[in-house]
């Protein structure tokens, strides 16, 4: 159904105006329409008895029925005009007459005018009538969770901007908006899902608190931080500006969209504002604080001790993401300088808060007047500032240091373990600051392995595989400490899955430790694991040879996994490093055969071999003119390179235009793509 906006000058325009709000007078200019309503207004007069009147109007060709040819067809403004004078009849009130109450409406008899040049279309939803015979709302949302359970995130917008909006013209609500802003959100179509908001405001659909909760959470999964911060930050100032009450779901996402995105003081300030508006913070809140601190890779991990310990003062009990996110810190994040960092730890062990059992001798009446025990009633405050350092001492208090922290760690006793993570936390007497480099030294801070199982022991949780995971990644790269953590694996009762066995072929690879990553297949077999394709992309880490590639190949052909090209670069960078020609054109026909597209990586890697040849041969060529040593390595200069170099850069060049390369696709290309037609 469509309405129509006539433009000025229009001659039925005014007609229909001056009739609808004026009715028919003496004095209009609308001739044939008066003369019609004066003839019937006799006529209904004088079958009543009444005289009849004498309007002395010039006459004016009649349009009406009674001059008009039988069976001739009328003109559809002549039609028009009888129907307004019947609405316009001053002796018709109502009727119980069936045939009667069907009289037109003035709106009705808009839409029968014949189209004008200069009028405009305005789009409206079909009547409620006519959307009795087409799909309900949450037939039109199930069919949207379907295709986004799919991953079929294009088809599920075109439900709704196709089939409700151009086909059904069926009005949606904001459940249809949240739904697919949220899967927007999820993956990472931050632009798409803020132009799903501003067609869902432009429609007269009113947002909710999840929508503003989807949004945040699109910013956070924005594959351009810049751009998910400056969308984060306009959000955010819309709705302070129209006052917006905040729940703290949505301010979990607001957290997790700043922090994520770099804005780790904003993500603090958000935490600070929570608490004066006295919003409950939990366990979940410091998840998304310890995401911020994450982002910071030069000073996170100092950021991550200082908001654990604010946890504590606060009476909150850590859960097992907790630690996780805290151990991601650990190996993905450093301190930052060292005099800011003595600040925070002096600061962590000066207001230590009381074990929960101190805790409930503070809070008896015994303990009104006992000052010895610390206060946890102090500032809550998560900005940045007040984690800067201020009038700090440049004379930092040496600690001792040792040569092996790991392995003297287990012979100290329980109180000179370092341990930051305690109620009352303590450096003990092993470390010198200014020697925190490494994940495994942040570790040791934390008290080692057993210190962050005894902390997770004490809040009563029990860790998992990905804490184990973590761990692995933090521990020392030896075979001895890789041993010491799979054995209190096996004492936790862990059951480990195949993303720690992928981690430790990795590591033991990239130390060049081969033996002992392909070992890992026996632990695979032995604890009833199945490998995945990322097992195998870490087991050809260790391919130094081409008969060790064809053996992972062919292992990968018997457990029914096609090699990617990330697998086959893997190879590629051992087989370029070793300027092995042999495994080199092995795995170029291998890629051509199987049709595998080459990324810009395996390129890099042939093309880095190309040109070091290159360029070594012109330094060998010059050197012979000139009489001089060439400052290249030996094998340069033997026959046989030469030559299967030769035969390489002849392949090469035929290669290169027989390949098909890896499209660079933008992240966003799924939901930029427009159909004519929805999804059925």
């Amino acid at each position: 159904m469509a309405s129509r906006v006539f433009t000025q000058g229009s001659y039925l325009r005014k007609c229909v105006v001056l009739v609808s709000s004026q009715g028919i007078s003496k004095h209009s200019k609308l001739f044939p329409y008066r003369q019609i309503f004066n003839s019937r207004l006799n006529h209904s007069m004088s079958s009543r008895g009444a005289p009849e009147i004498n309007t002395n109007v010039p006459k004016e060709p009649n349009f009406s029925s009674e001059n008009t040819v039988e069976g001739a067809p009328q003109h559809s403004d002549e039609k028009i005009a009888i129907k307004l004078a019947k609405l316009s009849d001053p002796d018709t009130f109502g009727t119980l007459n069936p045939q009667k109450t069907k009289q037109l409406t003035y709106e009705k008899l808009l839409d029968e005018l014949p189209d004008e040049e200069g009028d405009v279309i305005v789009e409206t939803y079909a009547d409620p009538e006519t959307q009795r015979h087409r799909l309900k709302i949450m037939e039109y949302l199930k069919m949207i969770d379907d295709l986004i359970k799919a991953k079929r995130i294009r088809d599920a917008i075109d439900v709704l901007e196709v089939k409700m909006l151009k086909e059904d013209r069926a009005k949606p609500t904001f459940h249809i908006y949240n739904h697919l802003i949220t899967a927007c959100g999820h993956a990472g179509y931050t632009k798409k899902a803020f132009k799903l908001y501003n067609d869902m405001k432009k429609r007269g659909v009113r947002p909710n608190g999840g929508t503003y909760t989807s949004l945040f959470n699109a910013c956070a999964n924005c594959p351009f931080p810049g751009y998910g911060f400056q969308q984060a930050k306009h959000l955010k100032a819309l709705m302070d500006e129209k006052s917006i009450f905040i729940r703290p779901i949505t301010y979990h996402a607001m957290i997790k969209a700043f922090g994520r995105c770099g804005a780790v003081d904003i993500a603090f300030s958000l935490v600070d504002e929570m608490i004066e508006k006295k919003l409950p913070l939990s366990a979940d809140t410091f998840c998304f604080v310890l995401q911020a601190c994450i982002s910071d890779k030069e000073a996170g991990f100092r950021l991550a001790l200082v908001v654990w310990h604010k946890l504590r003062r606060k009476w909150i009990k850590p859960d097992i993401y907790n630690y996780n996110l805290l151990l991601r810190t650990v190996r993905e994040c450093g301190t930052g300088d060292l005099v800011t960092f003595q600040q925070a730890i002096d600061e962590i062990m000066k207001g230590g808060v009381p074990s929960p059992e101190e805790h409930k001798l503070l809070d008896s009446p015994a303990s009104e007047n006992n000052s010895n025990l610390p206060s946890s009633q102090e500032s809550s405050s998560l900005s940045v500032d007040s984690i800067e350092p201020s009038n700090v001492s440049e004379n930092i208090s040496p600690v001792p240091s040792i040569s092996d922290a790991t392995t003297s760690l287990k012979e100290l006793p329980a109180e000179n373990r370092p341990n930051l993570l305690t109620y009352k936390p303590h450096l003990g007497s092993i470390l010198s600051l200014n020697e925190i480099r490494t994940p495994q030294d942040r570790l040791i801070l934390l008290g080692g392995v057993n210190g962050i199982l005894e902390e997770m022991e004490k809040d009563g949780l029990k860790p998992n595989d990905v804490t184990f995971g973590l761990l692995l990644d933090c521990i020392p790269p030896t075979l001895t400490a890789e041993k010491a953590l799979l054995s209190i694996i096996k004492k936790e009762n862990i059951k480990l899955r195949i993303p720690f066995y992928n981690s430790l072929i990795k590591r033991r690879a990239l130390r060049f430790d081969y033996a002992s990553a392909r070992d890992v297949m026996t632990l695979l077999r032995l604890h009833h694991v199945e490998p995945d394709i990322m097992t195998f992309g870490a087991l050809a880490l260790s391919c130094r040879k081409k008969g060790e590639a064809e053996d992972l190949l062919r292992l990968m052909k018997e457990a029914e996994f096609h090699p990617n090209i990330e697998i086959l670069g893997a190879m590629m960078r051992h087989a370029c490093i070793q300027y092995s020609f042999g495994y080199i054109v092995y795995l170029m026909k291998y890629v051509k055969e199987e049709e595998i597209e080459v990324n810009e990586l395996f390129l890099k890697h042939l093309q880095t071999l190309h040109n070091n040849a290159v360029k070594a041969f012109k330094i060998l060529h010059k050197s012979k003119k000139t009489k001089e040593n060439a400052n290249i390595p030996d094998f340069f200069r033997s026959q046989t390179f030469q030559e299967s170099f030769t035969m390489f850069q002849k392949f090469y060049t035929y290669w290169l235009k027989t390949i098909k390369k890896d499209p660079q696709v933008h992240p966003w290309a799924e939901v930029k793509q427009k159909r004519k037609t929805a999804h059925n």
